[in-house]
């Protein structure tokens, strides 16, 4: 038997550039393995979820998921012939969407419901003290080397970022406003930003350039999705998009180039997977 992805709103990839999404309507995470210049067949990898809304994965390939609908996040550990056993978290958070997590493993949660991001420290052991307040149902939350956040803050059409300063986050610095529904967000290694603009169909990116130390304006790489969510990077500059609305993962390949010189689409830099995947 085979099964389609249903709803997928989370993407994320490991150091071996593991691709790991979540299903949301199927309530579980799969994980698809590189192979050659396309993918591997997707394996189910957790299963019995309720609406899970996101997904991340450190340098190792341990995985964490928001169980959106149990209002949970659960810790999939990697060992050495695979994942192990499923460990639960956290509970008793409102609607948890967005998560991510640091190169020492702490996590960031957007604890949507509460309008509020929610640190884990130390791989989740216990109930984490909110990051920032005064977000409107934010979505998505990326972390950078420097562990400074950056927020979908769904809301209020923003983008914000929190800077740590001698072990506290400052204020939010908002560094793009006017989006429609924002809902994912990622960073990659030079600390560019992709963004899902959800209600316009749209991923932006906004570069970061460093000899000045600011954002360029953002720019379009990639349109005409449907309900586009979640959105993570690669340690090649790839892009992956969760179209839940079309029911699949989109890629936008770095090769070299521009993604706003080239129509999303093109042989080059786009290329869609709507993964069938053994029941």
């Amino acid at each position: 038997a085979s099964q389609s992805l249903a709803s997928p709103t989370g993407v994320a990839t490991d150091g071996k550039n593991i691709l790991y999404i979540a299903d949301r309507d199927n309530g579980r995470i799969l994980s698809v393995t590189p192979s050659g210049t396309g993918y591997g067949q997707p394996q189910t990898i957790l299963t019995g979820l309720s609406s899970p809304q996101a997904v991340a994965a450190d340098w190792y390939g341990n995985v964490f998921v928001t169980d959106t609908g149990n209002n949970r996040v659960t810790m999939l550990p990697v060992a050495t012939n695979g994942h192990v056993a499923p460990r639960i978290l956290t509970s008793g958070l409102n609607q948890p969407s967005g998560i991510a997590v640091d190169q020492a493993g702490n996590l960031y949660v957007a604890d949507t419901g509460n309008n509020q991001i929610v640190e884990l420290p130390n791989l989740g052991s216990g109930y984490g003290s909110p990051v920032g307040t005064g977000f409107n149902r934010p979505m998505g939350v990326a972390v950078d080397a420097a562990r400074s956040l950056y927020i979908a803050d769904t809301g209020n059409n923003r983008i914000a970022k929190e800077a740590l300063k001698a072990g506290i986050y400052a204020a939010p610095q908002i560094l793009q406003k006017g989006l429609s529904s924002p809902m994912g967000i990622a960073v990659d290694k030079s600390y560019n930003l992709y963004v899902t603009d959800s209600g316009n169909h749209q991923v932006e990116e906004l570069p970061w350039f460093a000899l000045v130390g600011y954002y360029y304006p953002p720019f379009v790489v990639g349109a005409n999705f449907n309900q586009e969510v979640g959105v993570a990077v690669d340690l090649a500059g790839n892009v992956y998009v969760a179209d839940a609305g079309m029911n699949r993962v989109e890629t936008m390949r770095n090769a070299n180039v521009s993604f706003g010189t080239l129509a999303v689409g093109a042989d080059t830099v786009g290329q869609m997977y709507n993964f069938k995947i053994a029941a």
